[in-house]
Formats: C-alpha cells, structure tokens, sequence
C-alpha cells in the first residue's frame, strides 16, 4: 500500500505544499505579466478597459500545461484587434489624421505669435461675426444637444472663413501672407477635402447648426466683433484638438476641451 501511495505522489507532481507553492508563484508572475502588458493599452478612456479586461481573459491565471499554447495565441489574437480596432471603428480615418497633424504643426503657437502677432502692428483687429470667435466654452454649451460631427462641421466652416479674413487684410507683399498664411491656407484645403470625401453623406442638420450656418453666411448681419487675428487662430488650434482628439491623444488623461489643459505650463502648446 506505501509503494502505491509514492507512486500517487510522483504521478501528481508531488506534495500539496508543493503544488501550493508552485501555483502562489505562477499567480505572482501571471500578475506580473498583467501590470507589464496593460502599459500596451494606449487608447484612452474608452478602449483603454476594453484591452485590459480581453488581457485578462487571455491569461486568465489557468496554470494547467495543456492550456499554455492556446492562451498565448488568443492573446496575441486579442491584442492585434485592439491595435486595428480604433481605426476600424474610430470616425477618424488615418489619412485625415495625418492632413490634421500636418496642419497642426503648420498652427503651432511660435508660428501663429511670429507671424500673426509681431508682424502686425499693436492691438490690430479685424471685424469677424461672432459665431466665427468659435472657443472651447461654445463646444462644451453645445456638446449635450448636438453630434460631435456637427461641430466639426462648424470649426470647419469657421477655421475657413478666419483664414479667409485674415488673408484678406494683407497686402500683396505681406511677409505674413506668402511666408505663413498662404501655405496654411494650402493645408487646410488638403485637410477639407478628406474630410469632404469622409463625410459625404447625406444627414439631417440639427437645428441649432443651421442657424449658426444662417448667421455666418447672412448678409445683413449686425452681431460684428473685433478681434486680433492670432486670437482667431489660436481658438482653431484648441478647439481642432478638442473635435478630433483621436488623432492627437497620446494618453487616455488628456482633456482637450478643458480650459485648464491650455493654461501655461502644460505640454501642448495653445
């Protein structure tokens, strides 16, 4: 009976104590590779708990020897989905975030200061209507009643006719016009047209956007404000960052369309 015993035991891999100890240290390192893969979840609030919690499934902490080999290939199954599955799914194409990185370098804060404010002369404005002063407080009012589509339609019509007017009021021979803003002005029109292409769809317009396009495009408008040119601009670059925030998150804590994310010391330049 005591050699049948020994033989249980060899052919179960050993004592209880043993095996204890064996699957307290394959959790620790179960756990271990969890922390190290989650740093992989780059996708911000929403996809971020998404990834993490197919992660775990992956693993699972099931430390029988048969099951080794095909965890490690749903894994890897899991994880190239989260990678495409933003751009699958993300109304943000790759093209329109490249045009839109392309032109945020082109609205970068020493650019819009060298040219938009030490080229023009101390306290110069330009009349604008008011719906064009498009800030981050119009987005966050209009955010629980509109799509964010429909506000990316109005930065789009904005950000256009501000550059339109600043061109506008250059002479020919401004350095600002053919060193700066003719060139941006290039850029946005490559952004437009993808984002044309993208959204060419029919849809209903809300009925708060309408009245924004009414007012931007009526002739007898009387709502006219002044405002200096780099102003114009540094409201586009904010509020382009808060609509289109998939193409420039680099981690899920960034807020774009908070104030205080653009007050001086933080790492995005406003």
């Amino acid at each position: 009976m005591s050699h049948k015993i020994s033989a249980l035991r060899v052919h179960t891999g050993g004592t209880p104590s043993r095996n204890a100890q064996a699957k307290r240290g394959e959790a620790a390192a179960c756990i271990s590779s969890l922390k190290r893969l989650s740093s992989t979840c780059r996708f911000g609030k929403v996809w971020r708990p998404l990834c993490l919690r197919l992660i775990w499934i992956s693993l699972e902490c099931n430390f029988n020897r048969n099951m080794v080999r095909f965890e490690a290939w749903l894994f890897k199954l899991f994880l190239g989905l989260m990678w495409a599955l933003p751009f699958w799914m993300s109304p943000v194409t790759s093209n329109l975030c490249t045009s839109l990185t392309t032109l945020k370098d082109g609205l970068n804060a020493t650019l819009r200061r060298r040219f938009l404010k030490y080229n023009f002369p101390i306290n110069y404005t330009i009349q604008v209507r008011y719906e064009e002063v498009f800030r981050l407080r119009n987005i966050s009012r209009l955010n629980d009643t509109v799509d964010v589509r429909d506000l990316q339609d109005v930065w789009v019509k904005v950000t256009k006719t501000g550059i339109k007017k600043i061109l506008a009021v250059l002479p020919e021979k401004h350095p600002t016009r053919h060193k700066y803003l003719k060139n941006l002005d290039e850029l946005f029109s490559s952004f437009l047209q993808i984002y044309l292409k993208q959204n060419s769809g029919e849809r209903d317009i809300p009925d708060v956007i309408e009245d924004i396009f009414e007012r931007l495009e009526d002739p007898y408008y009387q709502g006219w404000r002044s405002v200096t040119p780099k102003s114009l601009l540094d409201n586009c670059y904010r509020t382009m960052h808060c609509l289109f925030k998939d193409c420039f998150l680099i981690n899920g804590d960034e807020d774009y369309c908070k104030s205080q994310h653009w007050r001086k010391g933080k790492g995005t330049q406003g």
